[in-house]
């Protein structure tokens, strides 16, 4: 992992998740950091919400089932196994090229459950 181009609390937030002890030892405070990173993910599953209710034009429990899977193929698909720490750039590749690739063999003729057998495959 380069550190140069790393932010400062991005090194902070690596830090606490390798060892939140040895952390708090370099007075890093963990808690403060973790309190902020729960509640950036909140907004960001608050907006994820609001955007897809207003997509399908209702709000129901039920409706972001099927995009579920799909998601966690993209950050499969995105992740490296040689680090540890995943990067923001592959998921983002990950996730923007399989759906590309589905919707290209159904158009030419494929079979209608090439993409759930690509989806389980990959997971």
């Amino acid at each position: 992992m380069d550190c140069q181009r790393v932010s400062s609390i991005g090194r902070s937030l690596y830090a606490i998740g390798a060892n939140p002890r040895a952390a708090e030892l370099n007075g890093i405070p963990s808690r403060r950091f973790n309190h902020r990173r729960l509640r950036g993910r909140r907004r960001a599953r608050r907006l994820a919400g609001l955007l897809l209710a207003a997509r399908l034009r209702i709000g129901q429990a039920s409706g972001g089932l099927e995009y579920l899977l799909p998601a966690l193929v993209g950050a499969f698909l995105g992740s490296d196994h040689d680090q540890p720490v995943a990067s923001t750039s592959g998921h983002i590749v990950g996730v923007a090229s399989w759906p590309s690739h589905l919707r290209h063999s159904q158009q030419i003729g494929g079979a209608f459950f090439i993409e759930p057998l690509f989806n389980g495959v990959t997971c």
